[in-house]
């Protein structure tokens, strides 16, 4: 536990320290080419807001799919349940007649 704890940390800081030198790379490029907050906004609205509507778009999309093969194991699993069960009320029932007969 103590080195996926560490592991999970570590992982974690590195991808805080890439996002934190990307936001810092896009925000210098913003400060050079220009102070107005019309183009300022338009660019993160392009950099950020975006990307991210098309990120929640695709997970909205996976769940879906995921959902659907989750619902066809669910029914699987109850029909092989359902055919076990009625097996074994079969071959008790069987072992039952021949302990009678």
């Amino acid at each position: 536990m103590k080195t996926i704890d560490n592991t999970s940390s570590l992982q974690a800081y590195h991808e805080a320290k890439l996002k934190v030198s990307k936001i810092n790379d896009f925000l210098d490029k913003v400060e050079k080419k220009s102070n107005k907050p019309e183009v300022i906004i338009k660019d993160l609205v392009s950099s950020f807001l975006i990307p991210d509507v098309e990120r929640k778009k695709v997970e909205r999309e996976l769940q879906f799919k995921e959902r659907r093969f989750l619902e066809a194991a669910r029914k699987t699993i109850k029909n092989a349940e359902l055919e076990a069960g009625s097996r074994l009320n079969t071959e008790q029932g069987i072992n039952y007649m021949q302990s009678m007969g």
